[in-house]
Parts: structure tokens; C-alpha cells; sequence
């Protein structure tokens, strides 16, 4: 779990210094991380289902590295878990 968190953490320095080589100036480029980040993170799944974003625009989804970590996430807090029902043996 620990690894997935520190490559969430690369992920966002990555796109942060990726915004930022583009402009020479560095206030610009850091007034432009804000309106960019956010839209990555709409579409990674964290604040709405995939069914729920129309289909026109879902693709962005795949662009958004914060889908691939978060599913990471997902799958290794949820899957091949034991229900606490299971561990006590009722």
C-alpha cells in the first residue's frame, strides 16, 4: 500500500514539473496546476463512478494517471479480503 502512495506522489510531482517546463514564467505555470490537476482527478474515478461520466468525455479517464493508482488502491484494500463474518466463523 505504501508503494502505491509514493507513486501517487511521483505521479503528481511528475505533472507538476511537466506544466511547469512549458513556460517560462513560473507564476503562470503555477496558476495553470490548479485548473489542470483537478480535471485529472474528476476523471480518475475518486469523486464519480465510470458509468456515471458520459461516454463522450470518458476516455480522458485513461489519460489521468491518478486512475491507474487509485485502482491500485481499490484492488489492494478490496480484493482477496476475508470478511470479519468469515474470520470469527459464525
Amino acid at each position: 500500500m505504501y508503494f502505491i502512495i509514493v507513486v501517487i506522489s511521483f505521479a503528481a510531482t511528475s505533472i507538476g514539473l511537466f506544466i511547469g517546463a512549458f513556460f517560462d514564467n513560473p507564476k503562470f505555470a503555477s496558476s495553470l496546476i490548479p485548473i489542470f490537476m483537478p480535471c485529472l482527478l474528476a476523471f480518475s474515478g475518486m469523486f464519480k463512478n465510470y458509468q456515471s461520466i458520459p461516454a463522450w468525455i470518458g476516455w480522458l479517464r485513461f489519460l489521468s494517471p491518478f486512475n491507474y493508482n487509485y485502482t491500485a488502491l481499490l484492488k489492494n484494500e478490496c480484493l482477496y479480503k476475508e470478511s470479519l463474518i468469515d474470520q470469527v466463523n459464525f
